[in-house]
């Protein structure tokens, strides 16, 4: 998924609003996940969001378009990405070279403040971002190092399987390798069945170093890639 962030400020460079706009290009399996994004300040510091897309009984919203029963202002930008697109009969969206290309959508979200709101206080984007697994709210998955939101907390995944969060902080693995990733530019990913590594040769390099090793890693360099393993 590609995103695209835009904040509206007032004279004072204080945020007034946030625009989103997220573009689902992939899915791949069969899994149902949701997807949201967690901001740094309490929900009754919303008026409102507007563009969400809920078609499941998995998330609950507020008034105010926040999701309920959280302790931070929690936008739910949509709940089933199977609500967004579409699969082709047999097949994945766009993780497989033999099936039908399915054109990406995207989803627009408005978020609006009761006052102006600091950088400090929101976060910077994309915030702390997560998916949810197939249709279970409490299975979330965010970037390495980034907390659960209140729906999530305590969660009996963490520390399970390859889990580490209790170790090593959330959503890692023992060895440091994450759950997901935020890539400043677009990431030519791996096809269905392929993982990451088997794609981009220098990933678990990077991650079991912190980033000290192969910053680079997805760019398309000599060796840093096997492309027959990338959609």
């Amino acid at each position: 998924m590609d995103y695209y962030f835009t904040e509206v400020v007032n004279a004072s460079n204080e945020i007034v609003e946030i625009k989103g706009d997220f573009v689902l290009k992939a899915t791949g399996a069969t899994y149902e996940n949701g997807f949201g994004f967690e901001l740094g300040i309490s929900p009754d510091q919303v008026i409102s969001i507007n563009g969400s897309q809920i078609v499941g009984s998995a998330v609950s919203l507020a008034e105010n378009g926040t999701e309920a029963n959280q302790a931070n202002a929690v936008c739910m930008v949509f709940d089933n990405v199977y609500g967004i697109v579409s699969r082709p009969p047999g097949f994945y969206v766009n993780t497989q070279t033999d099936a039908p290309y399915v054109v990406p959508d995207t989803v627009s979200i408005v978020i609006t403040f009761t006052q102006p709101q600091t950088s400090a206080a929101l976060g910077t984007p994309p915030y702390n971002p997560f998916i949810f697994v197939d249709q279970e709210r409490s299975r979330e998955v965010h970037l390495a190092g980034h907390p659960p939101t209140s729906l999530a907390t305590g969660s009996a995944y963490f520390g399970s399987a390859d889990d580490n969060s209790e170790g090593s902080g959330y959503y890692k693995t023992s060895n440091n390798l994450p759950w997901a990733l935020d890539i400043t530019e677009t990431l030519s990913y791996p096809i269905e069945r392929v993982t990451i590594d088997e794609a981009h040769n220098y990933f678990i390099g990077w991650a079991e170093t912190s980033g000290g090793n192969y910053a680079d890693w997805f760019k398309d360099k000599p060796g840093y890639r096997t492309s027959a393993n990338l959609y």
